[in-house]
């Protein structure tokens, strides 16, 4: 008798919530098997859009999004073909599909934020690449960060987020080591060329080395020393040094073995590129 009251009274607790029925079950099956080939049509996109072949691709990931409109990783994936088509436009728009469906993924802001940059809107692409490191910093992220920087005048940032891509490594490191030192030549050329000098044909001498890693058309050298207790100054150019180049300057000090010298003091204070 008590089983009998449970029951009588599970079904009518649960009447509203069952669903019965051949045909909700096939629905159900048809929404499974739709998936499937969503994410079928997905993986193909992916290696199609990999291999170049980016107008198929795009055929392909439509119609995932067709069969599965909720699924941020097709709108990302479109998003990331139209950016390499340099559509940058479309890829704004699916990029901000996708973030709308998963808004705490970095590569989403980091493929908008791209795209901003490439269609000129800095302040949206530096706050998207800002928020795409804060998720995950990555060197992509940081290098357009500094080329954004370099644009807009502010030369000491650009070289601290150059520096960081330069310092981590990978296929930008080169490239932001380049433009880090091209900054940071004008501020402190000092840093990028080596000075010896020595006593040659009875005078003071100096050998001036480019250790910038750049070609330069001169660097402005300043001689400072004090030769029998009087001070001496002069400036001369080195004229053209190619990366790793030397050459030699005399400011024109006479010296014999009587003579004292002290105070040597030179360096590098300007560079033309």
């Amino acid at each position: 008798m008590k089983n009998a009251e449970t029951s009588a009274a599970l079904k009518a607790a649960h009447t509203g919530d069952l669903v019965l029925g051949r045909e909700p079950y096939q629905q159900q099956l048809r929404y499974l098997a739709s998936r499937e080939e969503a994410y079928r049509a997905f993986d193909q996109a992916r290696t199609l859009a990999a291999d170049g072949e980016y107008d198929v691709a795009l055929s392909r990931i439509n119609k995932a999004i067709a069969l599965e409109p909720r699924e941020a990783r097709f709108y990302g994936q479109k998003a990331g073909i139209e950016l390499s088509k340099k559509n940058y436009q479309a890829a704004i728009s699916d990029y901000t599909e996708a973030l709308a469906r998963d808004p705490e993924y970095y590569n989403y802001y980091l493929g908008r934020g791209l795209s901003y940059s490439r269609v000129g809107d800095r302040e949206s692409a530096r706050s998207d690449l800002t928020r795409s490191n804060s998720l995950l910093p990555t060197a992509t992220a940081t290098n357009e960060l500094g080329q954004l920087s370099l644009l807009a005048g502010d030369r000491d940032s650009a070289k601290n987020y150059f520096a960081q891509v330069a310092g981590a490594g990978g296929a930008l490191a080169d490239a932001a080591r380049q433009n880090y030192i091209n900054l940071d030549l004008e501020d402190n050329p000092d840093k990028y060329f080596e000075a010896q000098s020595s006593l040659r044909k009875g005078q003071f001498y100096s050998q001036i080395t480019n250790r910038s890693g750049l070609r330069i058309s001169s660097a402005l050298v300043d001689f400072e020393a004090t030769i029998n207790g009087e001070p001496v100054r002069r400036q001369l150019r080195t004229g053209a040094l190619e990366a790793g180049a030397s050459r030699g300057l005399y400011p024109g000090w006479p010296l014999s073995a009587s003579d004292t010298i002290d105070n040597v003091r030179v360096r590098v204070i300007d560079v033309k590129r």
